[in-house]
């Protein structure tokens, strides 16, 4: 199925998942809802979308699947909505321009437990926003 704004939506085991974009856009803010329920965003399921730059993440979301957003070159900012609860390993892998991640979920992620986030890699300074406290790291790679 898709949606009206060209995203992808497949129900796979009685869960939704969102599984891609028809979509350009740079600044991917990704639907409240699939159909009025909750959706995961499912394994390669935006692999190489070299268009976006920032993704926000909604509410409705509880897990980010494994290499979801790998090799999007350009993304460099990345915004976790209050419901995500899981970011599995390689998530965000071959994203090397991220900068910043600001974090409505309750996942405490820190540079010493970045295994929450997935692996990231990055070549210049990446913030971390968390409520009202920020993380910078700096160094060759992040997660």
């Amino acid at each position: 199925m898709t949606d009206d704004a060209g995203y992808l939506f497949s129900k796979i085991d009685g869960n939704n998942y969102v599984i891609g974009s028809t979509s350009s856009e740079h600044f991917l803010v990704l639907p409240s809802s699939c159909e009025g329920e909750k959706y995961d965003i499912y394994n390669f399921a935006f692999m190489r979308s070299q268009n976006i730059v920032t993704v926000v993440i909604p509410d409705c979301v509880e897990t980010i699947h494994s290499n979801a957003f790998f090799d999007c070159y350009n993304l460099v900012s990345v915004r976790l909505g209050k419901g995500v609860k899981t970011i599995q390993d390689d998530a965000f892998f071959a994203c090397s321009k991220i900068y910043e991640i600001i974090n409505d979920s309750e996942l405490h992620i820190t540079f010493d437990n970045a295994s929450d986030f997935g692996t990231i890699s990055s070549n210049h300074d990446v913030s971390i926003h968390t409520g009202e406290s920020k993380i910078v790291k700096n160094g060759e790679y992040l997660f």
